[in-house]
């Protein structure tokens, strides 16, 4: 896989905007990210075994992701940490391995506004209500696409919006989650069981597979976290504990059936 830079501030990487902050991924095993004079230099081994060369200027950077086991120079790790641009190590399926840090960081207005959220309990409540809305109704695009449109999941999606405390919205949710997945016998049919959802381990097949693709989503979800520079342990649905990723599990929500569950479908 090549290197390539990604704009932070528009969605069209061959933007020429001046002063556009990007993130450096170097995804090729065999790449060389190197510093020359104020620059960084990504080098990538062609298959005729010369080096393809691209230099990015320092200062348009935000921050580097290594991605698989690229090599970086010390020159390089020791210019970025300089100008207070983290630098992320992830492995080659994309798991969050972790970070060289910058002795300053550039994330303290977005961790104070998290924290913000955490303790206004008003605006913590309305960002539960607005990730299980969104949780319900990917749940119920995932039995409609199978024909399953006969559920409730719309009414209890129209029933989050007058919950009062984010402990009855939990409620709402996990009546949600049991009506959601009482469908799914239908749509596994005769050659599978499906009584449910289990874990801690998985005692059948479809639990097992969803549980895995669940870890998977994780894994991206983590790696996603500590990019943005978002506290993977400070969320809002579920609640704070020692070692539990609460902002990690928070975001995983929304995407729980819109992507692992339907790709143990196949679409």
């Amino acid at each position: 896989m090549p290197a390539f830079t990604v704009p932070l501030k528009t969605q069209n990487p061959k933007s020429k905007i001046q002063n556009q902050m990007t993130v450096i991924y170097v995804t090729q095993p065999e790449a060389v990210l190197s510093k020359v004079y104020e620059a960084f230099t990504v080098s990538l081994k062609q298959e005729d075994g010369t080096w393809k060369k691209k230099t990015i200027p320092a200062q348009t950077a935000e921050q580097v992701v290594l991605m698989g086991n690229p090599q970086v120079t010390g020159d390089a790790l020791v210019y970025a940490l300089e100008l207070g641009m983290p630098v992320h190590y992830l492995s080659f399926f994309g798991k969050y391995l972790g970070s060289a840090l910058p002795g300053y960081s550039r994330n303290g207005q977005l961790r104070l506004a998290q924290y913000r959220v955490y303790n206004n309990p008003t605006e913590r409540l309305e960002l539960v209500k607005a990730i299980v809305t969104t949780k319900i109704h990917n749940q119920y695009n995932v039995l409609y696409r199978h024909n399953q449109k006969d559920n409730p999941l719309k009414e209890r999606k129209n029933l989050v919006k007058n919950q009062q405390t984010i402990d009855q919205v939990r409620g709402v949710e996990g009546l949600a989650a049991r009506e959601y997945f009482a469908c799914w016998q239908k749509m596994v049919g005769k050659q599978w069981t499906f009584n449910g959802r289990n874990r801690n381990p998985p005692t059948d097949p479809v639990n097992a597979l969803m549980s895995f693709s669940y870890a998977l989503l994780k894994t991206q979800v983590t790696a996603a976290v500590h990019l943005a520079g978002l506290d993977p342990y400070i969320g809002y649905l579920h609640e704070v504990h020692h070692g539990q990723p609460a902002m990690v599990l928070d975001l995983m929500e929304e995407f729980r059936a819109l992507v692992s569950d339907t790709s143990c479908w196949g679409y």
